[in-house]
């Protein structure tokens, strides 16, 4: 179910650090970033401001209503426009809120969508994620992902045929997708409790595909979304297992049994409450969601460096009936 300019002038440096920002595909975050959280039932998107996550407690959000839609996966473009995947059942389809209909939020809470995607390849739409030319690919649970290049967002046709589709027979249903440093794609399969690698090389036109790694663990459990930090480790949030983990980069080179180098846990349920959403804040801080009861727990770099169960440098609770958070990422602040 994501460092060094010290002997740098500052020109220079701002230079480099907005090339860099860049070259991974992400727009350059000039100022402190909100935390967005996808909605999966109470058909909204929350945003949360940078001050709302300094200390514990219960922030009332910014609210984008997506109006009686399920939403569940969210991405923004490099000019900061955010794309939300929205999938009832009967409607798939991927909906486009611009940068000036964000800002207007306080205003307009359920702005109508700047543009529809709609698709005959869809059918189950999950999580989403760009990959770094600015692409957004989709996961399709039990079939694969689409590919909606940059062209096909820019253009926003209501109905049209994904720029590539790749079909994953090993695949059982797939809920989030990510891009590595590198630009493979790797999704995590509640259902099959396994995490697949696809390569740069076999995205790249429509196919059938094998994924290159394969990756099983007695620990996985319903794993959820999944992240890279700075160093390429991946983590993965396990739904059933009510833990967080890390692998090391290393260690998922290659298909196997990887052993997790830190679960961060809660047996009580207290901070982890069947945890879902995923994201890095540009400290390097983990912010996760709760799906369960709709929290959200940040834990600090000194925090996640071991296993164990520390109490969050920020829990967020009763976040203004936050139901059911899915995919979770840093964006504008409005």
């Amino acid at each position: 179910m994501p460092k060094n300019t010290r002997f740098l002038t500052v020109p220079t440096a701002i230079i480099c650090f907005a090339i860099a920002r860049l070259l991974i595909g992400v727009a350059p975050a000039w100022g402190a970033q909100a935390l967005w959280a996808a909605d999966s039932v109470g058909d909204q998107i929350q945003e949360f401001a940078p001050s709302e996550l300094l200390t514990t407690g219960s922030p009332t959000p910014t609210v984008l209503n997506t109006v009686g839609d399920l939403t569940f996966g969210i991405a923004f473009d490099q000019a900061e426009n955010l794309w939300v995947v929205i999938d009832t059942g009967s409607v798939s389809e991927i909906v486009e809120f611009s940068v000036t209909q964000l800002q207007d939020l306080g205003s307009n809470s359920a702005p109508a969508p700047a543009a529809v995607i709609t698709s005959a390849s869809f059918a189950n739409l999950r999580g989403c994620a760009f990959d770094h030319k600015g692409n957004l690919w989709v996961a399709d649970a039990n079939a694969g992902v689409h590919e909606i290049s940059s062209a096909q967002l820019a253009d926003g046709t209501a109905d049209l045929t994904p720029a590539i589709t790749m079909t994953v027979p090993d695949f059982s249903h797939v809920n989030f997708i990510e891009f590595d440093k590198s630009g493979n794609l790797w999704a995590s399969d509640i259902d099959a409790d396994k995490i697949y690698e696809l390569k740069k090389k076999q995205i790249k036109s429509s196919k059938t595909v094998t994924p290159a790694v394969i990756l099983s663990s007695a620990t996985f459990a319903e794993n959820e979304q999944i992240v890279f930090d700075g160093g390429g480790n991946l983590w993965v949030a396990n739904s059933d297992g009510n833990n967080v983990q890390k692998f090391r980069k290393k260690s998922i080179k290659k298909s196997g049994h990887p052993t997790a180098a830190v679960t961060i846990s809660d047996d009580s349920m207290t901070n982890l409450d069947i945890p879902s959403g995923l994201a890095f804040d540009a400290s390097g801080d983990l912010w996760v969601s709760n799906y369960h009861d709709g929290s959200i727990s940040e834990y600090t770099t000194s925090q996640i460096k071991s296993s164990g169960n520390p109490t969050p440098a920020v829990h967020l609770t009763n976040t203004s009936n936050l139901l059911a958070p899915y995919q979770i990422t840093f964006g504008p602040a409005d």
